[in-house]
């Protein structure tokens, strides 16, 4: 969902250049610079260049872009090319074989509710905890660079969108953005962090720092390995995603080559296997009803809700704009799963925490986590399945499917096979809160 202004903007800069149609069919692109387009937006109240032109994934990109197969890209620090260019790439979605654990550091400023960490912390976190040995198989890492700085002078080929073309393109030491690089005896890792879990990401935040190692700074005695480190601080979770570039001089020739999948546990934290199953043997439990049976798979967004719905409550509208989805899905997580176990509730056209909702919401991350796991489980049909599946070691679709049709929730057969994979994303979820 992109916001209004930016395709006002947008859509004035491309009529305004009588010459970008005719440059757009003749050699796929056409170059701009940031004062024309500050002087536009400036016209109607839009945002500055850098706001104008952050499109970190495909769902980013001004509505004109996308109905013309467009992206922007820098080549110095004034001048960028808006073309045919493919920048983004796909983020597999697959199930991790593990999950690592791992307590929060011990370190005085790192203490505290890691739900506020930045991407920085985050990263000496990782360090401190001896994740990124790990996750690299390497070891006696040193930071070394961080921040903005110029890109270098190099050229590099980028493929257009159906991929039968590629432009060749000269930078000229556009301004670039590192988040930390690591090095090692063997290695350098360029970290490019974010705190949003997405299913596409802008290859250029790799690519440009990746270039300027290798052409610029002239690395060639060890591998540059780029590294995008996905974050989700209400969950403690993270995801380490090891690429490759297979040729150094296509932008797009990334290659996921590994990944690595964590979560900090607190220093505090002291629910086992065994304490869970006792907890659920023990609790008296809700009859599980099929109205408004959950049927969104993505725990964190459930967690991110919480936190929201704290500081105050939303309307459908705003839950959408928070998370940038079609309103439709902010049933998914607001009514079908906090409002179906208790923890909100809808007062005219807003959505509110309950008393109980807040009371968990306002807990440590790792004891909210505990509470939310424990509430859950006081749903027959949830507990019984984490009873099997702490007791058995794993749960597959037959024995999810056989338990809802047990409880009687008045869903036809179809809809069970759907729902029956967020149940298990949900037990799955729970099973990541426990220490052993």
């Amino acid at each position: 969902m992109v916001n209004g202004a930016k395709n006002r903007v947008w859509e004035e800069v491309l009529s305004n250049r009588s010459d970008a149609i005719q440059s757009l069919n003749h050699q796929g692109f056409f170059e701009i610079t940031s004062q024309e387009v500050n002087r536009i937006s400036k016209k109607k109240s839009g945002p500055d260049f850098r706001n104008l032109s952050k499109f970190d994934k495909r769902e980013d990109l001004p509505d004109v872009f996308v109905e013309n197969e467009l992206n922007i890209l820098p080549i110095s620090r004034k001048k960028y090319l808006v073309g045919h260019f493919d920048e983004y790439a796909n983020l597999s979605s697959a199930e991790a074989t593990s999950v690592e654990k791992y307590q929060v550091p011990n370190l005085a400023s790192l203490l505290g509710n890691s739900a506020t960490w930045n991407e920085n912390s985050w990263i000496s976190a990782g360090l401190a905890a001896n994740v990124f040995d790990q996750a690299f198989e390497d070891s006696d890492f040193i930071r070394t660079i961080n921040g903005r700085m110029g890109g270098g002078n190099w050229q590099f080929n980028i493929s257009d969108f159906q991929d039968n073309h590629h432009f060749t393109l000269q930078l000229e030491n556009p301004q670039i953005e590192i988040d930390t690089v690591l090095e090692s005896p063997k290695a350098v890792y360029i970290i490019e962090a974010k705190q949003v879990k997405e299913d596409n990401f802008l290859i250029r935040q790799l690519y440009f720092p990746y270039r300027k190692l290798l052409s610029d700074l002239k690395i060639d005695n060890k591998p540059i390995i780029p590294v995008f480190f996905e974050i989700n601080a209400a969950s403690q979770y993270a995801r380490v995603r090891v690429f490759s570039f297979d040729d150094d001089t296509h932008y797009n020739s990334i290659r996921e080559i590994r990944r690595f999948e964590f979560q900090l546990i607190d220093r505090n934290e002291t629910e086992t296997a065994a304490s869970l199953l006792q907890y659920a043997q023990s609790v008296i439990t809700h009859d599980t009803v099929g109205k408004l049976f959950p049927q969104a798979n993505d725990m964190s967004k459930v967690l991110e809700l919480m936190m929201i719905l704290k500081r105050r409550p939303l309307t459908k509208t705003e839950i959408a704009e928070n998370f940038n989805f079609d309103p439709r899905q902010s049933d998914y997580y607001v009514k079908n799963i906090l409002m179906y176990f208790g923890l909100a509730e809808q007062i005219d056209s807003r959505f509110k925490l309950t008393v109980r909702g807040k009371h968990i919401a306002q807990q440590a991350v790792g004891q909210r986590n505990i509470l939310l796991a424990r509430e859950i489980i006081s749903y027959s049909l949830f507990n019984h399945l984490i009873q099997r599946r702490i007791i058995h070691g794993r749960l597959n679709k037959k024995d999810i499917i056989h338990e809802m049709l047990i409880e009687d929730l008045g869903l036809s057969i179809s809809t069970v096979e759907r729902r029956a994979s967020t149940v298990n994303a949900i037990i799955e979820w729970i099973m990541l809160q426990i220490l052993d």
